[in-house]
């Protein structure tokens, strides 16, 4: 898991663009939960 936090801080530190990048991140896990909310609702 930390090596994998790692990669994922150089990737976003190399883009320049932390805040967008973490945005869309955040933004893309609140869809996922979304999803997976209904998904219990379902079954």
């Amino acid at each position: 898991m930390t090596e994998w936090k790692g990669s994922f801080g150089v990737l976003l530190s190399r883009k320049g663009e932390k805040m967008e990048t973490l945005t869309k991140v955040i933004q893309t896990l609140k869809a996922l939960i979304v999803l997976l909310e209904l998904i219990r609702w379902f079954f």
